[in-house]
């Protein structure tokens, strides 16, 4: 019989935690927290509606960033994107995790003017957006991330404090948590040569009336493909379907689909892959791509 020494098991888990610790230094989590309640009968920001024992979406956040922060002795920061309609009820409940281990920080995302139809005109009168300009106005969309977190200046200094991707996903996407496999994958490719954007997916299913899939596209995005049964977990589908589009891996949003092909767009046998929102960016790529104004994001109009 050969028994195993209890020191080398040891020895080789506390390599695997300093190996885990290493590479959750190199990472900042993103919170997606522009959006209201509304859509679940609530008012003000949907991070701030209860889920369970009274733990909001933001209390359980938190929960999960500090417990990563605790088990592997990281420090993992949580950054929040809020909109105009989210900013100010944020600032004032992010008191209360003062003395959680979990450095919380927060930008705004753009504030854009709706525009009339018939006129083309924006519809408000001046900048401010209170009174009757309270509607006239609106956050774009997630892909404005970029941007917004470029000019808050957080882009730079996490750059400059050696942080290097950063893990994005939907405030009310609970599921949504850091991965130390792709986390081990992104800093540790199998063929030497770093992914600066992931995306997970999961298989479509018939409740995912939102979103869409794929269809024939490359791999690269998904951790290369070979590990595309890790990508893949099971999460909270948001929406969005790959597609291949004049020899581009393109994300096609339902609202960018004409009504006659809505019912194919949502079909599980054609369009099997789902886009779950939650993304691992190269910090230095932001900052390139940004700098290069090489980063052409399309309008979806959404009428009102």
């Amino acid at each position: 019989m050969i028994l195993k020494n209890p020191a080398l098991r040891e020895d080789q888990s506390e390599r695997t935690a300093r190996q885990h610790r290493l590479r959750l230094n190199k990472l900042v989590v993103v919170k997606l927290n522009g959006g209201l309640g509304t859509s679940m009968g609530c008012k003000g920001p949907k991070s701030l509606i209860g889920v369970r024992n009274e733990n909001t979406f933001l209390d359980l956040t938190v929960q999960q960033i500090e417990h990563l922060n605790k088990t592997y002795n990281t420090d993992v920061p949580l950054v929040l994107m809020n909109s105009f309609n989210t900013d100010e009820d944020t600032k004032k409940i992010l008191q209360k995790y003062s003395h959680s281990r979990v450095k919380i920080y927060t930008f705004n995302q753009s504030r854009y003017p709706r525009i009339n139809k018939e006129s083309l005109l924006p519809i408000a009168k001046d900048v401010s957006y209170s009174g009757e300009n309270t509607e006239a106005w609106y956050p774009p969309g997630h892909g404005d991330i970029y941007a917004s977190f470029y000019n808050s200046g957080l882009l730079d200094r996490f750059i400059n404090e050696g942080k290097e991707y950063i893990f994005v996903s939907n405030i009310d996407n609970l599921g949504a948590t850091v991965d130390l496999y792709i986390m081990n994958h992104l800093m540790n490719p199998p063929n030497g040569k770093r992914c600066e954007f992931v995306m997970e997916v999961t298989n479509k299913t018939r409740a995912d009336v939102k979103g869409g899939s794929s269809v024939s596209f490359d791999h690269s995005l998904l951790l290369k493909g070979e590990v595309w049964d890790s990508v893949a977990r099971l999460i909270v589908r948001t929406g969005g379907t790959l597609t291949q589009y004049e020899n581009k891996l393109r994300l096609v949003e339902i609202a960018q689909v004409p009504k006659p092909h809505v019912d194919e767009f949502k079909s599980v046998s054609k369009f099997k892959i789902f886009n779950t929102n939650n993304l691992w960016i190269s910090l230095t790529a932001i900052k390139r791509l940004q700098e290069q104004n090489a980063i052409d994001m399309e309008i979806i109009v959404n009428p009102k």
